[in-house]
């Protein structure tokens, strides 16, 4: 059979359409293509600006910190961590915080002004509000504190399963900014914090869990405040770059800290009595103590 010119040139037409509709399909997908490139490369161009950024922000703060000295003795301070109100002063270097309540923008506002930050964890007890409470099993921890709801003291005996659930808690404060940890609640050996185990059974385990402490926070570059346990300062003042105590002159004990001081390391006190201030000041001041002491739910400072 003979195909008619007619049939031919339809034939040809539907030929080129074909060939059109491939090319405009091979045209869109080529445009898809270097819309999808284009704005791959502009994210990639985006996420490596910001990872610079980061770098150039972290350098930075890293700089700062590594600018500023260690508190030794007789260095002023202000406490806001616990307590009562105080103030952030100019002329007061160290800062104390609230680890989990202080945001890192906070701390580094604080270190860009001059200040050198304390961050306040309790190592020796859960406090249930804390938001990684729920990582601690019950395996771990011992009594309940007295007249401190919704705390308990830890099972230092458990120091293997406590360094792995309190490791994090120092990287956190690594990561905020943090220059030093406050070590609060580091004398479960006296009180009463474990079932069945005396100050006897507990004292090698109080030593061994407070060195792991401080030598934690200098591995992740920061110092370490021991805080009250005064017991146990000898054995301990090699480890610690500085201790806050809590009522030393109302209990008679300031001298149990004086090691502290004969290597010029910081003693940071507070009184929680109003009365005989004048002569507790007098006493800080000849002991290279920097006290503080409550009047009217504000902390003051004592004159030196």
């Amino acid at each position: 059979m003979q195909t008619s010119t007619v049939e031919l040139v339809l034939n040809a037409d539907l030929n080129e359409d074909k060939e059109h509709v491939l090319w405009y399909k091979s045209k869109k997908f080529l445009i898809g293509v270097c819309v999808v490139a284009t704005a791959c490369v502009a994210t990639g161009i985006s996420l490596a600006v910001i990872s610079a950024n980061n770098t150039a922000h972290e350098t930075h703060r890293a700089e700062v910190r590594a600018s500023m000295s260690t508190p030794v003795a007789g260095t002023s301070w202000t406490l806001e961590a616990w307590g009562y109100k105080d103030e952030v002063k100019d002329d007061n270097y160290m800062v104390v915080v609230d680890m989990f309540d202080t945001s890192k923008s906070t701390i580094e506002k604080y270190q860009d002004e001059g200040h050198f930050v304390i961050c306040y964890i309790s190592a020796g007890t859960l406090e249930s509000w804390r938001p990684d409470a729920n990582t601690f099993p019950d395996s771990v921890l011992g009594l309940a504190m007295e007249d401190w709801a919704g705390e308990k003291w830890f099972d230092i005996s458990k120091i293997f399963e406590l360094e792995e659930l309190m490791e994090p808690r120092f990287q956190m404060a690594r990561d905020k900014g943090c220059q030093g940890i406050e070590n609060d609640n580091v004398d479960c050996f006296i009180n009463k914090c474990v079932s069945g185990m005396d100050k006897v059974d507990l004292t090698g385990y109080q030593l061994n869990y407070n060195k792991w402490l401080a030598d934690t926070a200098h591995k992740y570059g920061m110092i370490s405040s021991l805080k009250n346990a005064g017991d146990l300062v000898y054995q301990l003042v090699d480890w610690f770059d500085m201790v806050i105590v809590e009522e030393c002159a109302n209990y008679n004990e300031c001298g149990l800290y004086k090691p502290f001081t004969q290597q010029n390391k910081g003693i940071f006190s507070v009184e929680y009595k109003t009365s005989s201030t004048a002569a507790k000041c007098s006493e800080a001041k000849e002991e290279f103590i920097r006290r503080k002491w409550n009047s009217d739910s504000t902390w003051k400072d004592c004159d030196y």
